[in-house]
């Protein structure tokens, strides 16, 4: 979507820049529309190795992007070596050998799998427990907590939903209704270095979403007051968490041997 004139006379996005240099991305998971865009801008020649990108505000209003959608896709670009940030003087392209999204991810998911895996191994313990302490001990308002994460599937988008946190909210929801306060102080400690994973952006957006679902039977269990039910649920959860790593690599995999297949085509 080219920018109105308007916003064309607010941003210039440098001496070598065209009429529609950066474009406003859409999609499900915008930061990666964000990576795809800037990706595009590099190929085009419009920042070299060495060189600053345009200035934050610039790049908001060109992309039509919020502030923290376009940090979370500088953050990752950083994390591969690609952007380096210098107090006060902006972003720099380090080189131009600028992966495709899937790429991104698929490294990233590769390099956090084995953590990911004894993290999950960790939190199946105590929350399976915490699910069948909160099914007998679990109060009216608590249980209120542990649906709302569930009620707001469908309510908010996709992307607002899950930079919210809102799958988390629903583990710490179980966590509190326990009634057990070690085990609270266990599982907030879990979850704060499951966050520093971002595991909710390692997936593709449409399989990260549907694993979202499968909160409900464990809210049905703790409704009912049923613990078995509880920990058997929550034991699922964790099953399909793992499961989803296998899925991804193999979605991955696939999406691979597409492009070369595609590439030997265009060649051969």
């Amino acid at each position: 979507m080219p920018p109105t004139r308007k916003q064309d006379q607010k941003s210039t996005i440098g001496r070598r820049e065209p009429p529609h240099g950066l474009r406003a991305v859409k999609g499900v998971r915008l930061y990666e529309s964000v990576l795809e865009a800037l990706r595009t801008f590099v190929e085009e020649g419009h920042v070299k190795p060495g060189e600053a990108f345009p200035g934050q505000r610039t790049i908001e209003t060109q992309l039509h992007v919020s502030r923290p959608v376009l940090r979370e896709a500088f953050r990752i670009l950083e994390s591969y070596g690609v952007v380096q940030t210098r107090p006060g003087g902006g972003r720099f392209l380090v080189h131009s050998r600028f992966s495709d999204v899937d790429t991104f991810r698929r490294n990233k998911l590769a390099n956090s799998e084995q953590t990911l895996r004894a993290l999950w191994d960790a939190r199946e313990a105590v929350e399976c427990r915490a699910a069948e302490l909160a099914a007998v001990n679990r109060t009216e308002s608590q249980l209120r907590a542990i649906e709302r994460p569930i009620a707001m599937i469908g309510k908010v988008s996709s992307e607002e939903y899950r930079e919210a946190d809102f799958n988390l909210e629903f583990h710490l929801a179980i966590a509190e209704a326990s009634g057990n306060r070690f085990l609270k102080h266990i599982i907030n400690g879990l979850i704060v270095d499951f966050r520093k994973l971002d595991f909710k952006h390692l997936l593709p957006a449409a399989q990260w979403d549907d694993l979202q679902g499968v909160h409900q039977a464990t809210y049905d269990a703790i409704r009912d007051r049923d613990p078995t039910r509880a920990a058997i649920a929550t034991r699922d959860h964790f099953a399909e968490l793992r499961n989803s790593l296998v899925i991804a690599r193999t979605a991955s995999g696939s999406r691979q041997a597409s492009r070369g297949s595609r590439r030997k085509t265009s060649t051969g």
